[in-house]
């Protein structure tokens, strides 16, 4: 093979995929809470001032969306519904706390090797399952 690649290569390779695919699911509240500034009216600025929002709600013009995140798409912004993109972060990150204590229990059960293997089975096919939902 090319630049003497061996499979012990290839392994650390296909492993290192897996790690960067399971890393970037912590970073995933990052974009679903991601808000834009706006603004009420073109002779004003950019803010992210909530009284605004409230004032004006159905002429915002936001700036430069560079995608639509979950608390675009469901207008948890301000009011009554932003808590709900504080929540949304919240259950994520109690989900890894509590597969963290479950899977570190459990892998002093049965060891490391296997937990692994399943944790990264089950992972695999949840990701897929819930990006064809």
């Amino acid at each position: 093979m090319f630049y003497n690649i061996n499979r012990f290569h290839i392994f650390v390779l296909i492993t290192w995929q897996f790690s960067i695919f399971f890393a970037s699911q912590m970073i995933y509240p990052i974009f679903a809470n991601y808000i834009p500034q706006w603004r009420c009216s073109v002779n004003q600025s950019f803010s992210n001032n909530c009284t605004i929002f409230l004032s004006c709600k159905d002429s915002i013009q936001f700036s430069e969306i560079a995608f639509f995140s979950a608390a675009l798409e469901y207008d948890w912004i301000c009011g009554a519904s932003a808590y709900w993109a504080s929540l949304f972060s919240q259950i994520q990150f109690l989900g890894v706390l509590l597969g963290t204590i479950i899977t570190g229990t459990l892998s002093d059960i049965f060891g490391r090797h296997p937990l692994a293997l399943i944790s990264l089975t089950c992972g695999i096919i949840v990701s897929f399952c819930s990006g064809t939902i």
